[in-house]
């Protein structure tokens, strides 16, 4: 099956208590999926920080894997 097609069809690709990565976070800081949110174009979730702190974040902004920033 395409990737494309996957994601056209079942965008969402984190569910409730998956631990995440967060572009810009610390690396080995990660967040806790709360519930996805509905969103007119891309999905978004709302997450947990490590200190109790809820976020909205984008599913772009989220990994399952460590997030890897190349420095200029």
């Amino acid at each position: 099956m395409s990737r494309v097609y996957l994601l056209n069809h079942q965008p969402w690709r984190f569910e409730p208590g998956d631990h995440v990565y967060v572009r810009s976070w610390p690396q080995d800081e990660r967040a806790v999926v709360l519930c996805q949110l509905a969103a007119h174009s891309w999905p978004h979730y709302l997450v947990m920080d490590s200190v109790g702190i809820e976020w909205r974040v984008s599913q772009l902004e989220l990994s399952s894997r460590p997030i890897v920033t190349l420095s200029t």
